[in-house]
């Protein structure tokens, strides 16, 4: 029940199994939020259900923080009432996401509410981690230039977690470039934000996989979540870096 949760319970843990899963592609540690035990929970089962019920809870809110937002905990627990000859339990489980825009929740992309439904930012970002970790013939060096749209009020938090990510970047030996710029003309990004652009090279594709794979980066990820409420809105362009070259 998070009504009977605090704010203090809850804790960041880094899910990090060795070896992954099979077929798990998600980048590790994988960041999750789990409780301190405390007898002020309280605990609702749900015993002798049939294949016809069906239990529904929330496992995220974009409004709010949890427990404030209606998110609790959930665990699995032995039950000494069981038969020893019981059989084994067996279920199906789904996650569904849903929008809510009639209650007044608006679409999110990373940790920044828009006005309008755009692509989910996760989406983009995982779809980059899968491409890191294809198999393809290219072995020439790589880039990819990241956008990141940051809230007036969260640009010192930003800045101050990017410092300490480009000064660990900088000395890896795969890194060609690693820069962190503001955009051009502060007014275009809008009324409220400001518009960064990080431009990454790197000599290869595996150096680039490296980086994401690094203590910096994962500290850089942690810090979003901790300092920032999340992962700040990115738009994420990725490219070979062979370019044209004009007839001779």
């Amino acid at each position: 029940d998070a009504s009977s949760m605090l704010a203090s319970d809850m804790e960041l843990y880094a899910h990090d199994p060795q070896p992954p899963p099979q077929n798990y592609k998600l980048p590790l540690p994988n960041l999750l939020t789990v409780a301190h035990s405390s007898p002020e929970h309280r605990w609702f089962t749900f015993p002798g259900m049939t294949r016809d019920e069906v239990l529904v809870f929330k496992t995220y809110d974009s409004v709010g923080e949890q427990p404030g937002n209606g998110v609790g905990i959930h665990t699995a627990f032995l039950d000494p009432g069981t038969a020893p000859d019981a059989p084994t339990r067996e279920s199906i489980e789904a996650r569904v996401v849903c929008f809510l825009e009639a209650s007044g929740a608006k679409w999110q992309r990373g940790a920044e509410e828009l006005a309008e439904r755009p692509p989910m930012e996760n989406v983009e970002r995982l779809k980059f981690y899968r491409w890191l970790e294809d198999n393809e013939s290219w072995t020439g060096p790589v880039g990819l230039t990241a956008k990141f749209t940051i809230p007036d009020e969260k640009v010192e938090t930003f800045l101050d977690i990017m410092r300490e990510n480009v000064a660990g970047t900088r000395n890896e030996p795969g890194m060609l470039q690693y820069d962190l710029v503001s955009n051009y003309d502060p007014a275009a990004a809008g009324e409220g934000v400001k518009v960064f652009w990080l431009l990454e090279r790197f000599k290869r594709k595996q150096d680039l996989l490296t980086h994401v794979q690094s203590d910096h980066y994962k500290y850089c990820q942690e810090r979003f979540l901790k300092d920032m409420g999340g992962h700040p809105l990115v738009q994420i362009g990725v490219y070979r870096i062979d370019p044209l070259e004009p007839k001779k």
